[in-house]
């Protein structure tokens, strides 16, 4: 062991460890017996310190400090003509006594040895070139020495064992922060200055001699020691190492000590007792903080970052908004922060509120927290993973939590950057698919334009496979409906038939073992049918949920499994495990570079978890149907959903009240998706027309322009059912041609802030809606809810994304028409239909 002893208060080093080299009176001390052990050495960068040795962690009652050598240590040797060979340690542990191994020209004996080893360090022993850095770093988890330079001499006689000595001085700091304000505080860094001294730098070395000469430097006075585990200041004393360089005439100067916190800088004077810092010894420095707490400068760190809070699964987290969030490089970025109203879950989501959101902080450059819209705003930082706080208050507790902001280096490299827009089997065709029937609403899409309006996913829905059979746990593509042909099996085809057309091809699944159509599915073969579906050529998977014993996966009984809301809580139906599920099939298609489309129906909290399962949209309710109103079970005939329920009766009334809290989910790569939308179906589909209530024609065109609306003020998926063959010259059907098309509604949908409409109140019947956008301009909606025409009034004051210094010029984005100004002095008013929206865009004059 390599100890430093104390002696009259000075702590001075007595080492008597040994290097045994290599001649030929020890060879039994080397592996093999060689004289010479040859090792190959990698030449040292400049950079950083080539070796190091750590302190030994042991506390000696004498006072003493034990140096220990590393496996990785590197010594430097001199014999007669070699000059500077590198020997390498033998030793696989941290130990106080080693040998190294090298080799030296013609088996003469080693001369002198230093450490560490550098391959700069010249080739004469009498001037030994080296660098004491005056920024050094220490672990208190590693106790790693920089600066701890050492020269080796042959003991007595002997050619082989040699004892070094160390030719700086130690400073030991011992720090306590018991009794101050900076208790909790990560330290940074400690400097000491000591005027008119210099501390380190360049310097050469005798080795005959171990006398030391330094190169002249200026802003030498300092050293700083920065500690790379940012170890927490308490009440608890713990310490820290590092190597000055030899000094006299030092008693009785002011020196300038500064703690570096990642929070506050304090500096602080005291006076010098010790004489001198001599070599092979160290001195303590005694910083119980709460000795000069009176006499300090504190002031805050303008590089100050806390500790990140940490991240915590959706499902754990107390906010009420996303937590793991999308950006891409240089793009404008906004991410709404809120807290649930009430601790007590409301039907379907938590009412979220500013309200006790303290601050957000650690947010990477590029991005600013506004306090008073209560929102992160700005460019995006480069491409790359962060994490930022949140510090909050619910229920009188406070909080803090860390977000994940993932930054992509383009929009492409994000699944969906911007909602999918497309068509989708399900509604009109159901179980009635084929290849020649898809591929007849391929050319209908083309020729209606809809592709040239941004249509580009086409998804096949359920129906598509073999429905009880498998193979060896593959699906099996039924080969009546999609023909295999020239050896390319139907669903391959399928998938390159749309991709000929400029889209990406959608297929579906199960998390269940059958699909909602009782046909084979995932559960249990998730890598399986990924690779599949990669195998043919699709894009994205929607992945629906189970509602009975038949779907669900395998080992489900009565007793684990109960179907909807009353089953909550149930083994085989939780938040827990439908995150677990979706979770599987996620990884496994993104492992493949194919997208999850979770369809879970709502009943699970999807909003809070979906991102993590990898998917990029989840939905928010049961199906949605072609209707002002849906129908759900009661009685014979079954009543309207006027409680606005999730069930299997959901319409285009209850969609809206139950998205109305839901949109601080939403942003780039991640949509809360309302289903397949309805308009221009107008009554004829199969499943969009079951469980509606009182509407066998379908959505009016007013309440089609309230859906088509909403769709895009929510930045939900837009996915067509509608059949595309069928002639679209009538009035109604060309008005929701038109309005599917409509390109300023589509802007909005599609715009690169991804932002939700925020719910902003009710009254009258009216709901109304703000939606940042990227430009700078802002959206609003007003929907009439009720069954009578009604006036709506829109005035700056209610939005806080409008600037009430500045007036706007209103364009009506479903009449495609202007529509006035609005300033603080004005507002826009007129007149509602029943169930009818206006949606305006407000751009700054």
């Amino acid at each position: 062991m390599k100890k430093i002893t104390i002696a009259n208060a000075i702590t001075v080093l007595t080492v008597s460890a040994f290097l045994i080299a290599c001649n030929a009176d020890d060879q039994d001390l080397l592996p093999g017996g060689n004289t010479i052990i040859e090792a190959v050495c990698p030449a040292p960068t400049l950079e950083k310190p080539a070796t190091r040795t750590a302190v030994d962690p042991t506390e000696y009652t004498s006072g003493e400090i034990g140096i220990n050598w590393l496996p990785t240590d590197r010594i430097g040797v001199y014999g007669a003509t070699t000059a500077n060979a590198c020997f390498t340690n033998q030793s696989e542990q941290e130990t106080d006594k080693t040998s190294f191994a090298g080799t030296l020209q013609n088996g003469e004996t080693p001369l002198y040895a230093y450490y560490p080893y550098t391959k700069t360090a010249g080739t004469v022993p009498t001037a030994l070139n080296g660098t004491l850095p005056l920024t050094q770093h220490y672990s208190t988890a590693t106790r790693e020495l920089e600066g701890d330079w050492k020269v080796g001499h042959p003991q007595g006689s002997s050619t082989s064992k040699f004892t070094f000595e160390h030719i700086f001085a130690f400073l030991k700091f011992d720090i306590n922060a018991g009794g101050t304000d900076v208790a909790g505080e990560r330290l940074l860094s400690v400097s000491l200055t000591v005027p008119d001294k210099q501390l380190g730098g360049g310097f050469t070395c005798d080795l005959s001699t171990r006398a030391v000469t330094f190169t002249p430097a200026t802003d030498a006075s300092t050293v700083t020691m920065e500690w790379t585990d940012t170890p927490e200041l308490s009440a608890s004393t713990f310490h820290g190492y590092m190597n000055v360089a030899p000094v006299t005439g030092i008693a009785g100067t002011e020196i300038s000590i500064q703690i570096k916190t990642n929070l506050h800088i304090i500096t602080f004077t005291e006076t010098m007792k010790a004489d001198a810092f001599k070599s092979n010894t160290y001195y303590t420095v005694p910083l119980t903080l709460s000795r000069f707490k009176d006499k300090w400068t504190m002031e805050e760190n303008p590089d100050a970052k806390e500790e990140n809070a940490a991240w915590v699964t959706g499902l754990q987290s107390r906010l009420a908004c996303a937590n793991t969030v999308f950006a891409i490089a240089g793009q404008p970025f906004m991410h709404k922060i809120r807290v649930p109203q009430s601790t007590s879950q409301q039907y379907h989501a938590v009412v979220p509120v500013k309200n006790g959101v303290k601050r957000v902080y650690n947010l990477p450059e590029g991005l600013t927290w506004n306090a008073g819209r209560c929102l992160v705003e700005g460019k995006a930082p480069a491409a790359g993973d962060y994490v930022y706080s949140v510090e909050f208050t619910v229920g009188g507790a406070t909080y803090k939590e860390g977000i994940k902001l993932h930054v992509a280096v383009r929009a492409a490299d994000l699944q969906s950057p911007t909602p999918m827009m497309g068509w989708q089997t399900w509604n009109v065709f159901k179980d009635k698919i084929g290849y020649d029937i898809l591929a007849s609403q391929l050319v209908g899409m083309k020729e209606k334009g809809l592709i040239d309006a941004g249509y580009r996913y086409f998804g096949v829905d359920d129906c598509w496979q073999v429905k009880s059979e498998n193979d060896n746990g593959h699906q099996i593509p039924d080969a009546s409906k999609f023909p295999t042909a020239n050896g390319v099996n139907g669903m391959a085809r399928m998938a390159n038939l749309i991709h000929d057309y400029g889209l990406k091809a959608g297929i579906y699944t199960d998390c269940g073992t059958k699909t909602c159509e009782k046909y084979f599915a995932s559960y249990g073969y998730e890598e399986l049918h990924a690779q599949d579906y990669k195998g043919w050529g699709y894009d994205f998977v929607k992945e629906d949920w189970y509602y009975d014993l038949d779907m669900a996966p395998v080992g489900a009984t009565p007793s684990t499994f109960v179907d909807g809301y009353a089953g909550l809580g149930s083994y085989w139906n939780t938040s827990e495990m439908a995150q677990e599920l979706y979770t599987k099939m996620g990884k496994a298609l993104n492992d493949r570079g194919l997208m999850l489309y979770v369809c879970e129906w709502g009943i699970h909290d999807p909003w809070k978890w979906g991102a993590e399962t990898g998917a990029t949209c989840w939905r928010m309710t049961y199906d949605h149907r072609d209707g002002w109103w849906g129908k759900i079970d009661s009685g014979l005939f079954g009543k309207k959903n006027d409680g606005d329920e999730n069930a299997n009766g959901v319409g285009v009334h209850n969609t809206i009240v139950l998205m109305r809290h839901l949109w601080p989910y939403v942003g780039i790569n991640r949509y809360n998706d309302a289903d397949m939308i309805c308009v221009g179906i107008r009554g004829s589909g199969q499943s969009s027309s079951d469980c509606v209530y009182n509407q066998a024609g379908g959505l009016t065109s007013t309440e089609a322009e309230t859906s088509f609306a909403m769709w895009c003020m929510w930045s939900s998926p837009i996915l067509l059912g509608f059949d595309m063959t069928k002639d679209m010259s009538s009035a109604d059907l060309a008005h929701d041609l038109a309005l599917v098309k409509n390109e300023e509604l589509i802007a909005i949908n599609q715009d690169a802030l991804g932002q939700g409409a925020e719910y902003i109140k009710s009254a009258d019947g009216i709901d109304y809606y703000q939606k940042d956008l990227a430009d700078g301009d802002v959206a609003i909606a007003a929907v009439n809810l009720s069954d009578n025409s009604a006036t709506y009034t829109i005035s700056m004051a209610d939005y806080d994304a409008l600037d009430l210094s500045e007036s706007y010029s209103a364009r009506d984005l479903i009449g495609q028409k202007d529509a006035g100004t609005l300033s603080a002095s004005s507002s826009l008013t007129g007149s509602l239909a029943a169930h009818g929206t206006f949606v305006v865009r407000l751009k700054k004059q």
